[in-house]
């Protein structure tokens, strides 16, 4: 039977297609389903307005009703289950549970993940409480996950609530969800209850020494403001400049101008200025430590301050003391791993009690945020702080989706605020769906137009996603902002990004002509790969090697198999493979130039499986997409293919190559020596149009280097063809 999302919305029914012709009209749209049955669909929706508003047995009968109009409908057991389990009826819930998985097949990807999160949901809630909590907790990882994807779906947001622990932590996700829908049936009954403040007392502290000169104002660093109860308007201004450096990581001391500067200039501006010391106490700075700073924060707070003013400053210092509960107990443990017998137990339970106190401060921080947001709901310097505190940044995906939705609420309440934004590019690109990031990367540029880091962030993104105009774009325009003084933090990683571009683009001219090029790392070593000169790449490994780099004898081995010297390449490929075997991380080293001596050798068979295995692994390695390398192992595989004549093997990898990064140069060059070597013109010219194509801005006779370099090693595979 062919399904169809029955719930559309209007302007869709109206556009002359079956379902306006239909006599049974679909409902308007709020969460669609699929559902074969336009009537059962809006029994559907009828049965989630009668869940939300506590009519249990009516919403039963409703999914029950949509079940029946259409069986197979996955979404109708689901609704099912949620409401039997809220009228306590456990079996029932299970039973239409297992209905929904069974079902879920014929759904859309969103619905199979909700039915999967609940099923999984009501399985953590039969067991016994120490094995639930962390079940349950993954279980919110996964919903986190579904509203990365589907941010506008206010009933996910609802769900979320639902299993938060807590009414006050469930208050970020019902906020959000009512402004997505602020005509939702559960919108008039559900509030927000405002927790009283913690009573702390802030340890006594010295006010910050004002800087030795003015900072200085700048424009165009980030759209937000944040009203203070300071009444020094010069005080605020650098209040906010502090801010706009601080969500542009521009934090330390040395930053000139950056967050530190800002914020300690405002608080010698407005000594009772306590969000002036909260700013500070996010910044390393040689002025005050950042606990000074927190409890001198506080200390004005109570004093000068307001009610929300207070709830930042509570939590900064709950956030601080929890990272120095975590460190004590590191410090422990690294004692205990050192320590022998009773001594190693002891110094373990002492680290355990550390985490302990840790976690339950935690815990305390999310309530004094999650009730300053309950209270202040427009505060967007609330949401975005929540999602940092909410989520392990830089790390695998799952530890980073947790902080997902609180930035995605910041940006639907701001959407030209630079922090949401700036987090939303990091956050995703840790993601196997870069390309929702993609939007964010605009939204920050456009609201910080002259911070070099707005700028450079979207190479992120865009060298990820093949946007290789972009890419250069944006790192030309983050040094450009460098140089004219704006503040940042550091250059050097917007000069290597930009290099990394201009390289894969062949603008070898321009990269050398950066006199802050950091030249002996290993993007270096690509880019005179890519140039084409190998003096130059033997002269770079040589230097590499005299210090005793590991670059330096994995690059020293490629020198020495491009030039067919086996007998030198094989100690340095045996270094290469000490190195793998001590460091899995490192088996594409290991992979390319072992693989390559194979072939090289005599044992094609055997090199091309180990590339190909290689290459199997790098097509799904976000590491190595990430910079726009993600298509280097399929080339080396390509190349040792093509030494060995194996044109079927060459066109695999060369088209795995365009497959996984459409600007692979080599990719198409290497496919136009494949097809020259079959003697098909035709298809050797459209290649060569692509390569010319990928590298139409590249500097004058690098592209003919390499198509000469390729055709030469394909004519030591075999003879005849074109040329």
């Amino acid at each position: 039977m062919i399904r169809k999302l029955a719930v559309v919305t209007l302007s869709l029914a109206l556009t002359g297609g079956v379902l306006a012709r239909a006599a049974d009209p679909p409902p308007p749209a709020r969460f669609a389903i699929t559902c074969a049955s336009n009537r059962g669909a809006r029994d559907f929706e009828d049965g989630l307005k009668l869940f939300h508003q506590g009519r249990l047995q009516e919403a039963v009968r409703e999914f029950q009703s949509c079940e029946k109009r259409d069986p197979n409908c996955a979404m109708a057991a689901w609704g099912a289950s949620r409401a039997y389990l809220a009228l306590g009826q456990r079996v029932d819930a299970e039973a239409a549970a297992v209905r929904a998985e069974a079902l879920k097949a014929s759904a859309d990807d969103r619905e199979q993940q909700l039915i999967a999160a609940w099923s999984g949901y009501l399985k953590a809630l039969e067991k016994p409480t120490a094995e639930r909590e962390p079940l349950i907790g993954a279980i919110r990882t996964d919903i986190d996950r579904i509203l990365a994807i589907y941010p506008r779906e206010a009933e996910i947001w609802l769900f979320r609530g639902e299993i938060a622990g807590s009414h006050l932590r469930s208050v970020p996700y019902m906020l959000t969800a009512f402004r997505l829908a602020p005509d939702h049936a559960l919108a008039s009954s559900w509030k927000a209850s405002v927790p009283p403040i913690p009573l702390r007392t802030a340890a006594p502290t010295q006010p910050v020494r004002p800087l030795p000169e003015p900072a200085t104002w700048f424009d165009g660093l980030g759209n937000l403001t944040h009203p203070t109860s300071s009444k020094n308007a010069e005080a605020q201004r650098f209040y906010e400049q502090g801010l706009r450096c601080l969500h542009s990581y521009v934090t330390p001391y040395r930053s000139k101008n950056g967050a530190a500067q800002s914020f300690q200039h405002a608080a010698a501006l407005d000594p009772t200025f306590a969000m002036a010391y909260w700013g500070l106490s996010f910044t390393p700075t040689n002025a005050m430590k950042p606990l000074d700073a927190a409890n001198r924060a506080l200390e004005l707070a109570q004093q000068y301050g307001n009610d929300k003013e207070q709830r930042f400053c509570v939590a900064r210092l709950l956030e601080l003391e929890v990272q120095d509960l975590r460190e004590q107990a590191q410090r422990k443990r690294g004692e205990a791993n050192r320590a022998t017998g009773p001594d190693r137990d002891r110094l373990n339970g002492e680290a355990n009690v550390l985490d302990g106190t840790a976690r339950d401060k935690r815990e305390l921080m999310y309530d004094v945020v999650d009730g300053a947001i309950a209270g202040y709901p427009d505060d967007l310097e609330l949401w975005t702080w929540r999602g940092k505190i909410g989520g392990v940044y830089g790390t695998a995906p799952g530890q980073a989706f947790p902080a997902i939705p609180y930035q995605i609420a910041a940006w639907f309440a701001g959407p030209k605020h630079p922090s949401p934004n700036h987090e939303l590019v990091h956050l995703y690109e840790a993601f196997e769906r870069p390309a929702l990031g993609w939007p964010y990367t605009v939204g920050y540029r456009t609201s910080a137009p002259n911070m070099p880091h707005a700028n450079h962030m979207q190479a992120h993104l865009a060298m990820r996603l093949g946007r290789w105009e972009e890419a250069l774009d944006c790192t030309r325009t983050s040094r450009k902002k460098g140089l004219e003084g704006y503040p940042e933090l550091d250059p050097s990683h917007h000069i290597d990004t930009m290099i990394k571009a201009l390289a894969h683009e062949g603008r070898f001219n321009e990269a050398s002509s950066e006199a802050r090029a950091y030249k002996d790392g290993l993007p270096w070593a690509r880019l005179l790969q890519l140039k084409g000169d190998p003096g130059e790449l033997a002269e770079w490994a040589a230097r590499r090697l005299a210090s005793n780099s590991p670059d330096g004898q994995y690059m020293s081995a490629v020198v020495k198999l491009n030039e067919g010297d086996l007998a030198s390449a094989r100690p340095f490929i045996d270094r290469v493979e000490q190195q793998y075997r001590s460091s899995p991380a490192n088996f594409y080293r290991y992979a390319e130039v072992q693989g390559r001596f194979l072939v090289q050798s005599g044992k094609p068979d055997e090199g091309l499986k180990l590339l190909q295995e290689a290459a199997a692994k790098a097509v799904k390695d976000v590491g190595l997409h990430a910079w726009g390398g993600g298509s280097y192992v399929l080339e080396v595989w390509g190349e040792a293919a093509l030494r060995a004549g194996r044109w079927d093997d060459a066109e695999e990898a060369y088209h795995e190559a365009l497959a996984h990064e459409h600007g692979s140069l080599l990719g198409a060059l290497g496919m136009q020596v494949v097809w020259e070597r079959r003697g098909r013109r035709d298809m050797a010219e459209h290649y060569a149009a692509r390569a010319s194509a990928i590298w139409k801005g590249a500097d004058a006779g690098a592209l003919e280097r390499q198509r000469l370099r390729l055709r030469a090693i394909a004519a030591s595979g075999t003879a005849g063809g074109i040329q």
